[in-house]
């Protein structure tokens, strides 16, 4: 079963779909060889913000860039209290072994606490050699200062419009005609579904046999993640089970995301023991399982079950 969303994965900014203004901020730090230090990008889940400071982060290194580069790519739903930024702090003071820049990616930045975003303010102006490159989704909730660091530097990622939406359909299905690649652009646009790792998600799930009607899931279902993940971290199956089954089809990539971070919380506040190291096992089981989206949401049921089980001590 193939991932659509990590094959067509953009390594270079040619192959990115749409997000101009970004591009060509980016390309023109190229030629120029002068980067930001602090860049924010911004936007839906999906848009590519991820994807366009990976492709920075490799550009800054220039003719220096080597798989050792210390380029760092940072979940901060999971290390975002203070101690975890003033530990980056102190990385940040050193000179990297490897490549020109010190990279630090901040993925959902605005979950770090005001505290952990405080202990990197000075760090972000004060140590040329480190990069650090912020992502988020709600980026009202970074603390003032963070933004006008980076505010030389800031973008805020569209959703795809009909036509580059037509466009990534083609990189997918290149034997369509034209007007039936205007189709599909229009149905996804209808549909409310236009972000691009989205739209390879709701593809692949087809291509596996579902409907397309069905493999379409709207953000109306979101807020009951941090439901099934307070039912999942009480051990009880059968109440993430009625939630589950209030949901056909979902982004099993944001419910991942918040089950895990109130899992990582929880662990932090537990000693040694029988619960922490079940809530450690789950972890590990949820961070290392990368499911094909066409099989995607079924097979997470399937770990979320184990995930009750293991937390509840099998109740």
């Amino acid at each position: 079963m193939s991932n659509l969303a990590e094959i067509l994965r953009p390594e270079s900014l040619d192959a990115v779909i749409g997000q101009d203004a970004a591009k060509r901020a980016i390309q023109s730090w190229v030629e120029k060889d002068n980067f930001p230090r602090c860049q924010l990008y911004t936007g839906p889940v999906g848009t590519g913000k991820s994807t366009l400071a990976g492709i920075v982060a490799k550009a800054c290194q220039g003719s220096d860039w080597d798989e050792g580069c210390d380029i760092r790519q940072i979940n901060a739903g999971t290390v975002g209290k203070v101690d975890d930024a003033r530990a980056l702090a102190a990385e940040s003071a050193s000179r990297p072994f490897i490549g020109r820049y010190r990279v630090f990616t901040l993925e959902e930045a605005h979950r770090m606490t005001d505290a952990a975003q405080d202990a990197i303010l000075v760090p972000m102006e004060v140590n040329p050699w480190t990069m650090w490159l912020l992502t988020s989704s709600e980026p009202e909730k970074l603390l003032p200062a963070i933004r006008s660091r980076c505010s030389a530097a800031t973008f805020a990622l569209k959703p795809l419009n009909r036509d580059q939406i037509a466009t990534l359909v083609r990189s997918v299905k290149p034997n369509l005609t034209d007007d039936e690649y205007v189709k599909w652009g229009t149905w996804f646009v209808e549909k409310s579904v236009t972000s691009p790792r989205e739209i390879l998600g709701v593809l692949d799930q087809h291509f596996a046999g579902v409907p397309l009607e069905q493999a379409v899931h709207g953000a109306e279902h979101e807020p009951l993640y941090p439901e099934i993940a307070t039912a999942v971290l009480s051990g009880n199956w059968n109440k993430t089970s009625s939630l589950l089954k209030q949901i056909k089809t979902a982004d099993y990539r944001a419910m991942v995301a918040v089950v895990s971070a109130k899992m990582s919380w929880a662990l932090l506040e537990e000693g040694f023991g029988p619960r922490g190291d079940a809530l450690a096992t789950c972890l590990v089981g949820l961070g290392v399982n990368q499911f094909a989206d066409g099989v995607a949401y079924s097979s997470l049921k399937a770990l979320l079950y184990k995930c009750c089980r293991t937390i509840g001590g099998g109740k």
